[in-house]
């Protein structure tokens, strides 16, 4: 986004000094400096070309991205300053953040009202045997069962929580690569034990432990 505010033009671009991309480097904190060198051959050899027009689009382009940016950060500051007086045992869990808890409990409101980590499940169209049949993968899409916003959230999580909780990782790993699942079905079984270890922490009011997995 600064590059395409600040350079605009692959001809502007192509003209990249090495002080400037020490600067890239520094706005970017973790890009390597060869990645900034790299671009700078490209826009020398690229095919395209710009007119007045596109750089036009382009700038009217960038200040609507600017606005929606601005008010999803003002949206969620509030979400935030909600969650503060909102007591939750879910973002106990390592790979949950504040609004990823918020969307999960806008979803399922009052996790009293379910009488079992099961009716979670099936609430959410994820119940084990949606996902046993094989029909949780259809041509790369979830079933139509639940709330797909909720999914999609779930679904997001468990890619964090993999990465910030070795034994969801070893679940995921013995799904997809012991038991020869698609990453997204395996993923799928990662969102059931979590939907689960949700659930006890908001009936019993528990913070997370991993000895809980």
């Amino acid at each position: 986004m600064y590059i395409l505010k600040k350079y605009k033009t692959p001809k502007r671009i192509s003209k990249l000094t090495d002080d400037e991309i020490i600067s890239l480097k520094k706005v970017s904190r973790a890009t390597p400096s060869s990645k900034f060198v790299k671009l700078r051959e490209l826009a020398k050899n690229t095919i395209g070309h710009t007119d007045d027009f596109q750089l036009i689009q382009l700038k009217s382009i960038l200040n609507i991205y600017e606005t929606i940016d601005n008010e999803i950060s003002e949206i969620e500051s509030k979400i935030e300053t909600i969650m503060k007086e909102y007591h939750t045992n879910i973002t106990s869990i390592p790979g949950i953040s504040t609004i990823s808890s918020a969307q999960i409990i806008g979803e399922f409101g009052d996790f009293n009202k379910f009488s079992s980590a099961s009716k979670l499940l099936a609430f959410a169209g994820l119940d084990p045997s949606t996902i046993e049949s094989g029909t949780m993968v259809q041509k790369g899409k979830m079933v139509k069962r639940g709330s797909p916003h909720l999914r999609y959230v779930l679904m997001n999580v468990a890619m964090t929580i993999i990465l910030n909780n070795p034994t969801f990782y070893e679940y995921y790993s013995k799904k997809h690569y012991k038991e020869g699942k698609t990453h997204r079905v395996a993923l799928s079984h990662v969102v059931r034990k979590l939907l689960r270890i949700i659930y006890h922490l908001e009936i019993t009011d528990k913070k997370f432990d991993a000895k809980l997995l």
